[in-house]
């Protein structure tokens, strides 16, 4: 028995029950990424259990850089909006 063989064996078989719109993005996601459907599922499933409550980790650069203002976030639409090279 191979390795993937007894790999399967460990795993529970269940339903979803998925929007026709969700089920045709992850067939595409599959293809595109050269996996099965199953394995898509589990790969997400499993991301989204290791993240309670939904929220992604701080990327690594962040907070990273200091702009030397202390001002930054209560001007933010005056840096956003304005032009740079004026």
């Amino acid at each position: 028995m191979t390795h993937m063989h007894r790999h399967i064996y460990a795993m529970k078989r269940t339903s979803l029950f998925l929007d026709e719109s969700v089920l045709e993005a992850l067939e595409a996601e599959a293809g595109r990424r050269g996996v099965s459907l199953a394995s898509l599922v589990r790969e997400a499933l499993a991301a989204y259990v290791a993240n309670p409550g939904g929220r992604m980790p701080l990327p690594s650069i962040t907070g990273q850089f200091a702009s030397g203002h202390a001002d930054t976030s209560a001007r933010v639409d005056e840096l956003l909006w304005s032009d740079p090279h004026a």
